[in-house]
């Protein structure tokens, strides 16, 4: 057997990677970070496919982003009153449940001080495909988009270096390559029951589609922890945004019509 052959035979990687599982508990709340584009909504479907609940019980179903309105609006805040609030509450009805906000990274140690037994997630996902994806949404130049990406790579890089919790890195190219394989490593990580895979692949190929659903296509989704109550903006404002998001959203819609029923992407 050659040397190349060997190697390939014995790199059995499947996208995880566990730090401090001696620390892992019965208990937990799982904070899912990374990237803006980077793959955490993924990394969400792929939680909340095992059952891994996302927002309580008495609230709205969560949307297609899988984020949290108001442990957002805290954290963005810094308002770790309120973090530990809600977090509190979601312990009190869940041994386990999940945030995911890119921006936690950004605010780490805010969310670990505030937030029972954390468990971290961070996701990695290819660099250039990640400039690529904010050149399309935002119009930035994808090599200068590229330099952003690698400084926040090293940015997460240095967190998982120096974390002393409970950490699951995900590769998300990797993870997508084999999902049979890689989500096992997810349920034992959350530690959830036996879970339908079948189902759970096809819950995550459903999240992936419903990602570029235009606004215009279903009645507005209600993001958890949002009130009924209407924001203070200007009505013009509202429209700009939502004539841009469908805009957008028209544009991946378009694309992934071009994909087999087996391609699926979180872009």
């Amino acid at each position: 057997m050659d040397d190349e052959k060997r190697d390939s035979d014995e790199f059995n990687f499947n996208g995880a990677f566990v730090k401090n599982p001696q620390k892992i508990t019965a208990k937990k709340s799982i904070l899912i970070c990374g990237i803006t584009r980077g793959g955490t909504s993924f990394a969400a479907s792929v939680f909340a496919r095992v059952g891994v609940p996302f927002s309580r019980k008495l609230e709205r179903p969560i949307g297609r982003r899988y984020e949290h309105r108001e442990l957002r609006d805290a954290l963005l805040n810094k308002d770790g009153e309120s973090l530990r609030r809600i977090a509190t509450s979601f312990s009190e009805e869940y041994p386990v449940w999940a945030w995911k906000l890119p921006a936690i990274q950004r605010q780490l140690d805010l969310a670990a001080s505030n937030i029972p037994n954390p468990h971290f997630v961070i996701i990695l996902k290819e660099p250039l495909s990640v400039a690529a994806r904010k050149n399309d949404i935002k119009g930035k130049e994808t090599l200068a988009s590229l330099q952003q990406v690698m400084t926040v790579y090293q940015h997460l890089a240095a967190l998982a270096l120096k974390m002393e919790y409970p950490l699951f890195m995900i590769s998300y190219d990797r993870a997508m390559s084999n999902l049979p394989a890689f989500l096992p490593e997810v349920a034992k990580f959350a530690g959830v029951g036996p879970f339908d895979m079948d189902a759970a692949i096809a819950g995550i190929r459903e999240d992936g589609q419903r990602y570029f659903e235009a606004p215009g296509q279903r009645k507005e989704e209600a993001t958890a922890g949002e009130t009924a109550k209407p924001k203070a903006k200007s009505q013009l404002k509202v429209e700009r945004r939502a004539a841009l998001e469908a805009a957008r959203a028209k544009k991946d819609a378009k694309r992934s019509q071009t994909k087999s029923p087996k391609d699926f992407a979180f872009l």
